[in-house]
């Protein structure tokens, strides 16, 4: 058994690279030539350019690669008559596929992991470098609300900027009992371990009663304030902007925190679904598709069954695509465009494996 994981496992990583790394190829090249004249004229704006779309191109093709090379390894088992070879040794259909499977889930679960990275705004990224010139990951003129306990904040941002994950120009108003108590104005605050410090902010405290002569408006200085805990400046900007792209620590965090303050997550769960259940239609995808590998080339016509598994492999992709694409603009529910698709190729994938395999 471990000679067939070696020997098709084998190849089968070797046409993923081959295949994968050539789609990459064609895409940023693609691009690049579409796009290079309305890059600034700087030798590294063009070189991050270049980085950050082959990891948009790895986000986009990947799973398609998985199966290209599924169908590149069969039909070169096929020509060689090693599949032939296989089954009289012993080895039965159930095991091969077992191969690519345990293959591709592997690569797959890989590929998932790189998005609890920044890898995936990598496509955020590009298009910055595209449009900006830059690395451009700020956000500017935030309004918030935040409930912490009894007490209610308002709170203002003039400027936020991600990487440097500190905010200017901030107003905090502090509301208890529906009263404006405290009223906070600072330069400048820092992200430091889930919440904000604020080096340096004025204050002023608002009397208890405006019928009460005896109160009146307070003024103070404070250093080294904390506010808005759990806060973190990439979910401020995804919310804020109504961007798509997050993180899958991000994207959890983020509906944690939100859906406590009644703010509607539908689209960060969108986000977290597509890069969790999608990926894993191509694994289905192989499963479908093995059931019609003839056992050689005698027995079927191979340019037939490589142009009709290429054609129905790319329909699939784009209309999987497409659908995510529309869950992510907020058009589907995420369990409609997402998670229903890939559960119906899974169940066509098992009946066709039932029937199959033995």
């Amino acid at each position: 058994m471990k000679e067939l994981y070696f020997y098709v496992g084998k190849h089968y990583l070797r046409f993923f690279v081959i295949l994968f790394g050539a789609l990459i190829l064609f895409f940023v090249g693609f691009d690049y030539m579409q796009n290079a004249k309305n890059l600034a004229n700087s030798a590294n704006i063009h070189l991050l350019y270049l980085v950050f779309q082959t990891f948009y191109a790895m986000d986009v093709l990947m799973p398609l690669s998985l199966i290209f090379a599924f169908i590149a390894t069969s039909l070169y088992l096929i020509r060689s008559n090693a599949l032939v070879a296989l089954y009289a040794l012993g080895f039965s259909k159930r095991s091969v596929l077992k191969v690519y499977v345990l293959f591709s889930l592997i690569l797959t679960l890989l590929y998932i992991g790189l998005h609890a990275t920044p890898f995936a705004y990598s496509y955020e990224r590009a298009s910055s470098i595209k449009h900006y010139g830059n690395l451009k990951n700020s956000t500017e003129q935030l309004f918030f609300k935040y409930d912490s306990g009894e007490k209610r904040y308002y709170i203002y941002m003039g400027y936020l900027s991600l990487l440097e994950q500190k905010a200017y120009d901030l107003r905090l108003f502090e509301v208890k009992d529906e009263k404006l108590t405290v009223l906070l104005q600072a330069d400048e605050a820092s992200y430091d371990v889930e919440r904000w410090k604020i080096p340096k902010a004025g204050l002023i405290h608002t009397p208890n009663s405006l019928d009460d002569k005896r109160s009146s408006i307070k003024l103070e200085e404070k250093e080294s304030i904390y506010v808005l805990e759990g806060f973190r400046p990439s979910i401020l900007d995804k919310v804020y902007e109504a961007r798509i792209n997050f993180s899958i620590i991000d994207a959890i965090y983020a509906i944690k925190l939100l859906s406590s303050q009644g703010v509607n997550t539908q689209k960060i769960q969108s986000a977290l679904s597509a890069m969790l259940f999608y990926p894993f239609f191509s694994i289905f995808t192989i499963i479908f598709l093995f059931k019609y590998v003839p056992l050689s080339s005698r027995q079927a016509n191979l340019p037939f069954f490589t142009f009709a598994s290429i054609l129905g492999s790319l329909l699939l992709w784009g209309i999987l695509f497409s659908f995510v694409k529309l869950t992510l603009s907020g058009t589907l529910s995420f369990q409609i465009g997402i998670i229903l698709p890939v559960v119906l190729i899974a169940f066509a994938s098992t009946f066709r494996r039932k029937q199959m395999l033995v």
